[in-house]
């Protein structure tokens, strides 16, 4: 059931409410911009530096390689309508 709101107006006319309806979805893609930006915007004041050092040489004893992923071997099951006649 459609509200009052949503029934087509004979007052306006057609032009003019293609314009209106122009004018608010401009509107509303501004005013989402202007939410996800201020949503990802960046403070400054929020990151303190601790300290800025020279890097070492690689083979420093504090810099290990990142442990190296362990490959699991995996069972091949038969498909399910072979393993059902069986």
């Amino acid at each position: 059931m459609k509200g009052p709101a949503l029934r087509p107006r004979p007052d306006i006319p057609r032009a003019d409410r293609q314009a209106l309806e122009l004018t608010m979805r401009d509107t509303l893609g501004g005013l989402e911009e202007l939410a996800t930006l201020s949503a990802w915007e960046f403070a400054p004041g929020c990151m303190e530096i601790l300290a800025i050092e020279p890097p070492g040489p690689a083979d420093a004893p504090h810099r290990r390689p990142p442990p190296a992923a362990e490959v699991v071997p995996l069972r091949r099951s038969p498909p399910a309508h072979k393993a059902s006649n069986s």
